[in-house]
């Protein structure tokens, strides 16, 4: 079990157990959910695992509703107890999907976030998708970011974990090229290599997505 701002989260052997990646995104969204001055906000957490992060945006008064999705059915099935373990703690009501990426085609967020694989892998190497990112480590987060064009509301911010173990920039180009502005990053070093967490909204192609900056 994981204690984590005030909610109990039960862990699984098949689910990937939140660690400072998820924490360190935690951290992002609800910074950004606290300072929103909109109500009645629609939310996603894709690859949501344990759920942790979307039950942590459905405790924010900000949130009416979060859809929590994963590819892994027993991960949704974590998800759900863990909602009903925390639910008198969150102010949002929860939804649960078993898809890959956006379970439903016309349904936009106000925020979209993706906890994503981003590990790369051998040729001919099996992954798991909790940790698989694709050959360069970037290609789930690149197609997960083609998915979050089509479902994004206007005014809403999309945020993406990755690793500077992966191809940094191949994955700030692609999400430039999809029209996409990085307002703020947050990283954190962990022995060999960075974790990231960038929030980015739609707007004119820019070089600050390129590097990444945080303003």
């Amino acid at each position: 079990m994981l204690e984590y701002n005030s909610l109990s989260i039960e862990t699984g052997s098949k689910v990937y157990v939140p660690a400072e990646d998820s924490l360190l995104a935690a951290r992002l969204v609800s910074g950004h959910l606290a300072k929103e001055r909109r109500r009645g906000l629609e939310t996603i957490d894709i690859g949501t695992g344990t759920g942790i992060l979307g039950l942590v945006m459905a405790m924010d008064r900000h949130v009416r509703s979060v859809r929590l999705s994963d590819i892994n059915p027993d991960a949704v099935d974590l998800a759900r107890r863990n909602y009903e373990r925390n639910k008198d703690k969150l102010h949002a009501s929860c939804l649960f999907s078993v898809a890959d990426m956006f379970p439903i085609a016309d349904e936009k967020y106000d925020v979209i976030m993706f906890n994503a694989p981003y590990l790369n892998k051998e040729n001919g190497e099996k992954g798991e998708p909790w940790w698989d990112g694709g050959k360069e480590g970037v290609e789930v987060s690149l197609r997960f970011m083609e998915g979050a064009k089509m479902h994004m509301k206007s005014g809403g911010s999309v945020f993406l974990v990755y690793s500077s173990l992966g191809n940094e920039g191949k994955l700030l180009e692609g999400i430039n090229k999809l029209g996409f502005v990085i307002l703020e990053t947050r990283s954190e070093h962990y022995f060999f290599e960075d974790i990231r967490v960038s929030r980015m909204v739609k707007g004119p192609r820019s070089h600050r997505a390129l590097s990444g900056e945080s303003v």
